[in-house]
């Protein structure tokens, strides 16, 4: 016996999981259970969509099956696809969001960086000299390029701060 079950089946062009189930009744006739699944495609959302189920005779089943599912497995295709692309579309624009966001973070520090002044500079290098960090401290001293203003200034608290750091170094019971 030769049938064209399989070639009709891949002629619906369906890409995924079909799955089929068949019963076969007391009154001899069938029940044909038939499930499309995508394995790429969001399971919780696979579980919403219930078998298609086909009755009848042999014959009404061997006359009509193809063109009874031809269009439920269409549309099912076409929901699989539209949720993935859904999906697709949602991670490309929180991606996108977060890019955007990342962005705009990076054009606000240099704003940041503009606040910081000479004051702000010569505070974080007095909170390293009274912890006796005086390398650190002579390491984060404004440069003088930057604030021509306070040259003497920040050669006295260079010259300050070696004279410290010399005094520990050389200070054996400290």
């Amino acid at each position: 016996m030769t049938t064209n079950f399989f070639q009709n089946l891949i002629g619906l062009q369906t890409q995924g999981t079909c799955t089929m189930n068949i019963k076969i009744t007391k009154d001899k006739s069938l029940v044909v259970s038939l499930l499309l699944c995508d394995d790429e495609a969001d399971e919780k959302t696979l579980k919403l969509i219930k078998p298609l189920t086909l009755h009848g005779t042999p014959a009404e089943l061997d006359n009509g099956f193809f063109d009874g599912i031809a269009e439920p497995l269409k549309q099912t295709v076409e929901l699989i696809t539209n949720l993935k692309q859904y999906k697709e579309g949602l991670a490309e624009a929180k991606k996108q969001s977060n890019m955007e966001k990342d962005k705009k973070v990076k054009d606000k520090k240099p704003d940041i960086a503009k606040e910081t002044t000479f004051e702000t500079e010569m505070k974080k290098v007095t909170d390293l000299e009274e912890q006796e960090k005086y390398s650190e401290a002579l390491l984060k001293l404004p440069s003088k390029e930057k604030y021509p203003d306070h040259v003497e200034e920040i050669e006295s608290k260079r010259e300050e701060l070696w004279e410290k750091q010399d005094e520990k170094e050389n200070n054996l019971f400290k």
